[in-house]
């Protein structure tokens, strides 16, 4: 209702959908229902102004197990960690993030199932382009990893982190028409 009432511009509609989701979300505890408690979190998570610290509870109750809902809620975690280090120009902090994403793939069990791998190639990605909008420098090999992230994504029917990924081949001024 909320996304229909804004294609409409109507505020009026869209804030009764707002109402509508969170008093069905509100059902859900994690320790009850945690998968859909952490799928609300991921959805609320969407817009930037909500409070992280659900996000990153969902990211750690979904974490390694190779479903969709982990990566989008890793890859909605590290986008903020990522924009929030950007914005205060701390280049420490993008480093302290680098280095926990390399941690996760180098002591990951086993091969890295392709949801994870992708959410990761993704982190990284972001990463490359944070620290090279604030070097002033370009960031070499963020086109090349999203494009294999995006790859592996619709490869492994999860068509939005392949979007998230395109989306942003798209902020580096690039083709990402869909292969068929």
């Amino acid at each position: 209702l909320s996304a229909l009432a804004a294609m409409a511009g109507d505020a009026e509609a869209t804030a009764t959908g707002h109402a509508l989701f969170d008093a069905a979300a509100d059902q859900f505890f994690p320790d009850h229902s945690p998968m859909d408690w952490a799928a609300v979190q991921v959805a609320r998570a969407v817009d930037p102004d909500t409070p992280v610290e659900a996000l990153m509870q969902a990211e750690a109750l979904t974490s390694g197990h190779g479903t969709v809902l982990g990566a989008l809620a890793l890859d909605l975690l590290i986008q903020r960690e990522i924009a929030l280090a950007a914005a205060n120009g701390d280049v420490m902090a993008l480093t302290r993030i680098e280095t926990r994403v390399r941690r996760r793939l180098a002591e990951r069990v086993g091969a890295p199932g392709a949801v994870d791998w992708a959410a990761d190639q993704i982190a990284m990605a972001r990463l490359m382009i944070a620290r090279a909008e604030l070097m002033g420098t370009n960031p070499d090999q963020a086109a090349f990893v999203l494009s294999e992230a995006a790859e592996a994504a619709t490869d492994h029917g999860v068509p939005v982190l392949a979007d998230r990924a395109r989306v942003l081949m798209l902020g580096l001024g690039l083709d990402v028409r869909q292969r068929s």
